[in-house]
């Protein structure tokens, strides 16, 4: 891209996103703890003349190139995330928005969990809403940004991602009540340790539509338990005693799904008590035992992934660990001390690498 004018342009860095504890919680009302990280998608915007614009990424090929209006989507899928935030804003904004440029690179490793279509979506409405000054709130933006996941790219995903973008702040966690949208920021101090990404370097096909279909069964799991209790609106806020009440009605999958989600709920309350009161080693256990939920409850790890977390805990100064993400590929998150990060980093890639005759990208947050 070339002939950019300062005197029309904005650049807006917009992190990618870590989740510390409750995974798919977020489709299911429950709260999350997720943080913004370092690696980032940086956004380059320039104002045009006509009803035209012009997008392109250093991650990917074929550049985008329409009219405002248009809003078919496209066989290219990143294309989709582009056309969902614009034909957003044209809903809201049809008169201020005008052509414009945009030009893509960014760090964050696709498919990693680490989300970079939110990171995406996020950074180009905050783009459009300075470029354009359009004076749309950061919860509109949250919400316009999951409805594009929703309306242009087919994932029913939570508000998680968005919020975490947008509202999350450095070294800090963001206690996030994913039904009301209640947020707290909550300080992280790690004196004496790290966060360490395991990237696997996997993301099988399965994902995807693995993902639809959790979602299919919680919200199953909750027809049936309000069948008995309507009152509950949300699976994650279901007591456990009351989904064991339940447990009759429901198949082996479905019940395991509702008891995966559950639990992982009292999980997080947990880690954000024991974050508060700097109890690291009992909050490394929570992750393992939120990583065994995933694998053997919910099913959305791998082979790859569970190897990962396995093989941190015979490692002298590993507290815990567990997949982050949708699943079935991606990284896990390892909580480190500081003192032996760079022996566990070299034992895993070795490791992992004899095991898979793949690489395991550390990432040190």
């Amino acid at each position: 891209m070339s002939n950019w004018d300062d005197k029309h342009t904005i650049k807006i860095i917009s992190p990618g996103r870590i989740n510390i504890i409750g995974e798919h919680l977020d489709y299911n009302g429950g709260d999350v703890l997720p943080m913004p990280i370092h690696l980032a998608t940086e956004i380059h915007l320039i104002k045009k003349q006509g009803v035209i614009y012009e997008v392109e990424s250093s991650q990917f090929e074929n550049m985008l190139c329409r009219e405002l209006k248009d809003d078919h989507l496209s066989d290219v899928k990143w294309h989709n995330y582009v056309i969902g935030v614009v034909c957003e804003l044209m809903k809201i904004s049809p008169l201020k928005i005008k052509g414009f440029k945009a030009l893509i690179t960014g760090s964050i490793p696709v498919g990693a969990g680490l989300s970079s279509s939110a990171s995406l979506t996020c950074g180009l409405l905050r783009g459009l809403n300075g470029l354009f000054d359009l004076h749309i709130s950061k919860k509109d933006m949250a919400l316009i940004a999951q409805r594009v996941e929703h309306q242009y790219t087919g994932t029913p995903c939570g508000i998680m991602d968005q919020y975490a973008i947008l509202f999350g702040e450095k070294d800090k966690a963001l206690y996030l009540n994913c039904h009301t949208q209640e947020n707290k920021l909550i300080d992280i101090s790690l004196p004496d340790f790290q966060w360490v990404l395991f990237n696997s370097n996997v993301k099988h096909n399965l994902g995807d539509s693995a993902y639809e279909k959790r979602v299919f069964e919680t919200k199953t799991a909750l027809s049936i338990i309000q069948s008995k209790f309507p009152v509950y609106t949300h699976l994650a806020k279901v007591p456990l005693y009351l989904l064991k009440k339940c447990r009759k009605k429901m198949n082996d999958e479905l019940y395991k799904r509702a008891l995966y989600v559950i639990e992982e709920q009292n999980r997080v309350e947990q880690v954000v008590s024991l974050l508060t009161q700097n109890e690291f080693y009992r909050l490394g256990n929570i992750l393992y035992q939120s990583h065994q939920g995933l694998s053997s409850l919910y099913d959305v790890s791998c082979v790859e992934l569970d190897y990962l977390v396995d093989l941190t805990k015979s490692i002298d100064g590993v507290l815990g660990a567990r997949m982050m993400g949708g699943g079935f590929g991606g990284c896990t998150l390892n909580l480190i001390e500081k003192t032996k990060v760079d022996s566990t980093i070299e034992l895993v890639s070795s490791q992992y690498k004899e095991r898979f005759k793949l690489e395991c990208s550390p990432i040190r947050l």
